[in-house]
């Protein structure tokens, strides 16, 4: 199987993100991570963080499987909140790529 490339991705998440029925929620969107580091594998999973308003459950599971089902790759999500992972926050500080 081809390795999907960043800017594919990066292209595919802008796309979501304006056009779909979440783009009156969606603050934040972006890759961290293994993409975001150039540093991603056949077997990477694709690590993205998203701030919604507001952030529902069931709205996060649709975004997640949306997103899989437009890069045919299993995604992590990270939600950006207030209190989260002081990691999770620095990873994504450090090398997160936004949309």
């Amino acid at each position: 199987m081809k390795k999907i490339e960043t800017k594919n991705i990066i292209a595919v998440l802008k796309k979501y993100k304006s056009n779909s029925g979440y783009k009156d929620k969606i603050r934040e969107l972006g890759i961290f991570g293994s993409f975001a580091s150039d540093s991603s594998t056949n077997k990477s999973d694709i690590d993205i963080f998203l701030r919604l308003e507001p952030a529902r459950m069931f709205d996060l599971i649709d975004i997640k499987e949306d997103i899989e089902k437009l890069l045919h790759k299993k995604v992590d999500i990270v939600v950006i909140r207030k209190s989260m992972n002081p990691y999770l926050k620095k990873q994504i500080e450090n090398n997160g790529i936004y949309v």
